[in-house]
């Protein structure tokens, strides 16, 4: 459609062009066609939300990709003190795989990996964590995420016998380039039990939050 704007005729894809103020001078001579023109050259809602949708930056975080010795892919094994099984087993949230840490005397250990990340930026950690009969001899906490060697910034902690439950933290890098997230069975002290995790993200934020995360210097 051929549009006119003052004494000059242009088409839409010129008008696509013109400054807003330009549309609005535009706009004063013309039709509403002319304005349907404008509405529909507007990014809509759904545009701006996918441009600005956070990115998870752990890699695996839902653990369906495997090596070839079995163990999931960017993860290892961490263990402080005790004795555990780890496995990847398939009782996920949605059917698919999770991380599953069980010790029957006793542990403080975990999966964990590496992510790299900016200096001196907040990020959000989140996960779902399962139990099943665990107890804290002398541990802290139970089953929770932790991002490893920057203090204590740990998600909620899980025990006992509980379903898939939400767990989160909020955190600043500090200094770092890079950091290790922990699925974290015990936390500075043993548990026994099972632990499983699943659908773990790691997501930077745009300014400073608050969140269920805590902060205790170790």
């Amino acid at each position: 459609r051929i549009l006119a704007v003052g004494i000059k005729m242009i088409d839409r894809a010129t008008f696509s062009a013109l400054l807003p103020v330009q549309r609005l001078a535009a706009a004063a001579n013309n039709d509403a066609a002319f304005l349907q023109v404008t509405l529909s050259s507007a990014p809509t809602n759904r545009q701006q939300t996918s441009a600005t949708e956070p990115t998870n930056l752990i890699k695996n975080g839902g653990f369906e990709n495997m090596d070839a010795s079995g163990a999931p892919q960017g993860w290892r094994i961490a263990t402080y003190r005790g004795q555990a099984d780890h496995r990847v087993v398939p009782f996920g949230r949605g059917g698919g795989n999770c991380l599953q840490i069980r010790s029957n005397a006793g542990a403080d250990t975990s999966w964990q990996t590496d992510i790299r990340v900016e200096p001196f930026t907040d990020y959000r950690l989140r996960g779902w964590i399962r139990s099943a009969d665990l107890v804290n001899l002398d541990a802290d906490y139970g089953a929770l995420l932790n991002a490893h060697l920057l203090g204590r910034k740990v998600t909620n902690a899980v025990v006992g016998n509980a379903d898939w439950t939400p767990v989160e933290c909020v955190f600043n890098s500090g200094d770092r380039d890079q950091i290790s997230v922990n699925c974290l069975y015990g936390g500075w002290g043993l548990s026994t039990g099972d632990a499983f995790y699943d659908d773990l993200s790691l997501e930077r934020l745009p300014s400073i939050e608050t969140g269920m995360g805590k902060s205790v210097d170790r």
